[in-house]
């Protein structure tokens, strides 16, 4: 909208997507850092914990992993065959 009729625009080339490097394929992400001295300072100084057990206990309770969840949206019959099949996948996963 708003061009010029007949006068194509220059096309700048995409990039890459991945790694270019077919050794780096695969790596996957490097682990995350879960220190950080001002995140830390900030919560010492709104005076949740009493003492510094509890505060290294808050701290090591927003250091644990959250469990993965995903939205499901979708046609009722593709979301009727996710719930089986997570259904089937529990009942694996409870068994062994």
């Amino acid at each position: 909208m708003g061009g010029i009729r007949g006068k194509s625009k220059s096309k700048k080339p995409k990039p890459k997507r991945g790694a270019s490097d077919p050794a780096q394929r695969g790596a996957g992400y490097a682990d995350t850092v879960l220190e950080n001295t001002l995140f830390e300072s900030f919560y010492r100084r709104q005076g949740f914990c009493r003492d510094e057990k509890e505060f290294a206990e808050m701290m090591e309770a927003f250091r644990r992993d959250l469990p993965a969840s995903f939205r499901v949206t979708g046609f009722r019959s593709q979301v009727s065959v996710l719930v089986e099949l997570l259904s089937n996948f529990r009942t694996l996963a409870t068994s062994t």
